[in-house]
């Protein structure tokens, strides 16, 4: 199993510990606004990968599974009290998870297929690799906290810290894809030349969303610096 993908299984048990943790303020959580949603990636955002008729059966098969995985999409929890965050979590982020865990690596394994090719395929497999683990960041990312923890800054500080470390790795893993993608100069080809210029647009936004992840975590680091450390909640002897 690929790494980051091992990486990101923490961010259940992130939840789940949260969850149990902070279970006084989800007790008292009122409905929370309506969450936002992870940016909707699919293929289309990258070039057309040729003609039809010229793809290879690797390159077709490899296709159909990113696009699988690309279309599970986690349906947000719309409450924030403390029943309806364990039931989402158990129902519905766990078996999600483990889903689109599976069908990425389906994909993945796929398109690794392709990666010895010196041809223009071997770029567009690149990229695709790269929107897979970009999608699966983005929906981490976009998991949003119940309204207890949102308007509390420093649970709301450990809530989003949780699901952005888990979401660091994908992104890299990401970046190095679009940076192998962009490396190819010597495949020649109108295809080609389309994925380079895709996987170098890409890999400039992805470097700006790494480059904010790093700036929040030194800044949280800062906060908790100048707040000094916890009071203890252990009992008195």
């Amino acid at each position: 199993m690929n790494r980051p993908l091992v990486v990101v299984t923490a961010s259940l048990r992130a939840l789940a510990v949260l969850a149990v943790a902070l279970s006084p303020a989800f007790a008292q959580a009122q409905p929370r606004t309506p969450p936002t949603r992870a940016p909707v990636l699919s293929l289309r955002v990258l070039p057309s990968p040729g003609p039809a008729s010229a793809r290879s059966p690797e390159l077709v098969t490899a296709l159909r599974l990113a696009d699988v995985a690309l279309r599970l999409r986690l349906r947000p929890t719309s409450s924030g009290s403390l029943a309806a965050v364990n039931r989402w979590t158990r129902e519905t982020f766990a078996p999600w998870l483990r889903t689109k865990t599976a069908a990425v690596q389906a994909a993945e394994r796929a398109l690794q297929v392709l990666a010895a090719r010196a041809d223009a395929e071997t770029l567009v497999a690149s990229a695709v690799v790269g929107l897979l683990y970009e999608d699966l960041a983005a929906t981490l990312r976009h998991v949003r906290a119940p309204a207890a923890i949102a308007s509390d800054p420093a649970l709301a500080d450990i809530f989003t810290a949780a699901l952005d470390d888990q979401a660091v790795p994908l992104l890299e893993r990401a970046r190095g894809a679009y940076e192998f993608c962009m490396s190819r100069t010597a495949t020649a080809g109108a295809v080609a030349e389309a994925y380079r210029e895709a996987c170098a647009t890409r890999h400039a936004s992805l470097g700006a969303r790494l480059d904010a992840l790093t700036a929040a975590a030194r800044e949280r680091q800062a906060r908790r610096a100048a707040a000094g450390p916890a009071p203890s909640t252990a009992p008195a002897h």
